[in-house]
């Protein structure tokens, strides 16, 4: 299963947002649009993960850190695949 090119796009923004230390609102919309069954693992944990947050501006910075390890946890259990 393959993500569209619009559902890459907005997946991709929405990665680099957080690794720059930000979700911004409408990336959060953007993302809540996508069906997470349309996407394949791993990306569709972190879809799903931005889809059940709490939408509270005091929480997001902790939740764009908690995402942050997310990535970092996918990206090493892919470096392992490829080793």
């Amino acid at each position: 299963m393959l993500a569209s090119a619009i559902q890459t796009s907005v997946i991709g923004a929405a990665l680099v947002e957080i690794l720059s230390g930000e979700l911004s609102d409408e990336t959060i919309a953007a993302i809540d649009a996508i069906k997470r069954d349309d996407i394949p693992l791993p990306l569709n944990h972190i879809v799903g993960y931005i889809q059940g947050m709490n939408m509270d501006p005091n929480l997001r910075r902790s939740i764009v850190r908690d995402l942050n390890d997310e990535i970092r946890i996918i990206a090493e259990e892919q470096k392992e695949k490829l080793t």
